[in-house]
Formats: C-alpha cells, structure tokens, sequence
C-alpha cells in the first residue's frame, strides 16, 4: 500500500512540475552585422513560455522565421509570439507574431518590424496549448 502512495505523490508531483514550468533554450549567434537569435520554447501547462536575452541588441529587426512542434507537440493554432523590449516594453515584431499556424513553418518580413536599440528582448509564447513546442529564429542588423 505504502508503494502505491509514493508512486501517486510521484506522479502529482511531475504533474505539478509540468503544469508550472515552461522552458525556453536560447542561442544568440553573430555572422559580421548579422546576429541570430534562435528560442527553442515548450509551453507550460497554461500554454506560455517566456524567457529574456542574455545579450543586449542594437539594430533593425529584419525578419522572424517560426516553425511549430508536430505531432502531439503541436501548438494550438493562433498562438502568439511577442518580443519585447525591456526598457520600453516595445513589441519589436509589431503585433505581427500573434495568430501563428500550428502546421505551416511562416516568416514575417522587416518591412513590419520596429528597430532595436541597446535593448535585452523578452521573447514570450502564450495560448500555445498545454506542453507545446516550437522554435522562432529572430534576425537583427
């Protein structure tokens, strides 16, 4: 009886553990004026994931390329990416993150975009569904 308790607080602990935490992986890349910043995310239970740049950005936002997870991974359709700033709370995609597909890889062009400058970005998912993935790629000159 003892083995069955432990194995059901177990189990409701991982369940906690999932429904609160969300991770977010980063790698911020430099080609010359180039730099790449990739936000491997997976959602928390309540659908968000968020998390701030290491490195400050100075320059002109040219594109953001999103790709969803597949599978029982899947985002649920329209979720919404934002990238703020942390001084002025700016959303340098201009709105144009939010309603992304669940199944189509989309790019949003620099013409849409808002400049960077000397800033740390909080890239931040929601309405995602519950333990989610996918991965957005942000491009700055």
């Amino acid at each position: 009886m003892k083995k069955y308790l432990y194995v059901v607080i177990f189990l409701i602990a991982i369940i906690y553990v999932v429904s609160v935490f969300s991770a977010v992986t980063l790698k911020e890349k430099t080609y010359t004026s180039l730099k790449e910043i990739q936000f491997v995310w997976i959602s928390n239970a309540g659908g968000v994931a968020e998390t701030t740049t290491t490195e400050t950005y100075t320059g002109e936002v040219i594109g953001m390329y999103t790709v969803p997870g597949t599978g029982l991974q899947e985002p649920t359709d329209s979720y919404d990416i934002t990238i703020k700033t942390t001084d002025t709370n700016v959303d340098v995609l201009n709105s144009n993150g939010l309603n992304r597909s669940s199944e189509a890889s989309e790019y949003i062009s620099y013409a849409t975009m808002i400049p960077v400058s000397a800033n740390k970005l909080v890239f931040s998912v929601s309405n995602a569904g519950a333990v989610t993935n996918g991965t957005a790629y942000l491009f700055i000159r």
